[in-house]
């Protein structure tokens, strides 16, 4: 634990491992802002490795990258890479669940009929939450084409 034992200086050094350390550090704990009474205040070691990587971070005066930067890609940025590419509209998911939802009935994967409405609610939620873009859209849709063998009933299927 992250302690810091200014009254205490021999309870602290009687630990072996401490006395191999290189440096120590001690972060004063405000006891108005814990509940905790002053001899019990500690942070635990998730929390010391938050305080630390902040104060770290902040001692380094600018603004840190969000990860490598190299000469092909650039800096690292948050979010999707949507270029070439953009978010998928509402028709275009609608359609793509409309398709998806038609195979599913035409193979049975949506029975018995009592569940057919929760199993779409999940599974459209998944292609919520996912952010399609119309790539991903078009993508999806070739597969249940694809899987449904729609391909193979228009002569698009294998050996063509």
């Amino acid at each position: 634990m992250f302690r810091s034992w200014p009254s205490q200086p021999s309870l602290f050094m009687r630990y072996a491992c401490w006395r191999r350390c290189a440096g120590t550090l001690s972060k004063p704990v405000s006891t108005t802002v814990s509940s905790v009474a002053p001899s019990f205040a500690s942070l635990s070691l998730p929390q010391t490795v938050l305080l630390l990587g902040y104060e770290w971070l902040q001692a380094r005066g600018s603004q840190p990258s969000l990860g490598r930067a190299t000469k092909c890609d650039g800096p690292a940025a948050e979010g999707l890479d949507l270029s070439g590419t953009r978010q998928a509209s509402r028709a275009e998911l609608l359609a793509l669940f409309k398709h998806l939802e038609s195979e599913l009935d035409r193979c049975g994967f949506l029975r018995p009929p009592e569940k057919r409405p929760t199993m779409v609610r999940a599974i459209r939620n998944m292609f919520h939450r996912m952010g399609a873009t119309e790539q991903d859209v078009r993508t999806w849709r070739g597969i249940v084409a694809s899987l449904s063998g729609s391909n193979r009933r228009k002569g698009k299927g294998e050996g063509s």
